[in-house]
């Protein structure tokens, strides 16, 4: 604890003084925070804007590193987590190169099967499919990564992130599943996807974190509560997996 205070500390000074430096040139120089791509996708027949943000120092080392995909991938959520990944950098984290892809389609990317709440679906085997055949073989390509991939998203796009890593296991690692919406449309076929990685023990080794708060949405809440009993109920050693209730009503958590 003492060494993460320190290290805090040390953190805000240099900030305070990259400031005070800033302010006495008086300079104006824009912030490059990372890069925008186009995927021309065969699957989803059509082009595909991802962000992409490259973990300090990666220019001049030769080191590999994790990838961090990052769903409903915004703007705003990407300049997010990637500054988040880069200030972890410093305490908590390895450096990770982060891939946010943002939505053109959201109902039916993030549905497995047809939902009111969710329009235009069900593509999410479709989507899925666009990650694991096209957008990971480019990043592994085209930057210095190693064999960790991560998934994450919240709402919809938690239990997406949570169905990817049960589909393919070999690909997503860990799993980081904000208030996600595992029930309804999709309940049947996470749960059967989750039980048959299960007894073929396709999840040893793999991590899900999930995260909601302890007053969602009812239906979400209860969704994940559903899940968290089934999966409470297998042997950790085949499914590992962290469970985080924040106090509050809001709806998806980091």
């Amino acid at each position: 604890m003492v060494k993460k205070i320190i290290i805090s500390f040390c953190i805000l000074s240099i900030l305070i003084l990259a400031t005070g430096l800033a302010e006495e040139k008086e300079t104006k120089q824009p912030v490059l925070f990372g890069e925008s791509i186009t995927i021309q996708s065969k699957i989803l027949n059509e082009d595909r804007i991802v962000y992409i943000a490259l973990p300090s120092g990666y220019e001049e080392s030769n080191n590999h590193y994790p990838v961090l995909y990052r769903l409903d991938g915004s703007v705003d959520s990407f300049l997010a987590m990637a500054g988040l990944v880069k200030y972890l950098e410093w305490t908590l984290t390895p450096p990770m190169i982060v891939v946010a892809i943002p939505n053109t389609n959201r109902g039916r990317d993030m549905s497995v099967g047809p939902h009111d709440q969710l329009p235009g679906g069900p593509g999410g085997e479709n989507f899925l499919k666009f990650i694991v055949d096209e957008l990971v073989p480019y990043i592994n390509k085209n930057f210095r990564t190693t064999s960790l991939n991560l998934i994450t998203g919240g709402s919809a796009a938690g239990k997406f992130s949570t169905w990817a890593m049960i589909k393919h296991p070999e690909i997503f690692k860990i799993a980081i599943s904000g208030s996600p919406a595992y029930g309804g449309y999709s309940w049947e076929s996470m749960k059967h996807d989750t039980e048959d990685a299960y007894k073929n023990n396709k999840l040893s080794g793999n991590l899900l974190f999930i995260s909601f708060f302890d007053r969602d949405f009812t239906i979400s809440s209860n969704d994940a509560l559903r899940y968290i009993d089934l999966i409470g109920q297998m042997d950790k050693e085949k499914i590992d997996y962290i469970v985080r209730v924040q106090k509050g009503d809001k709806h998806v958590t980091p």
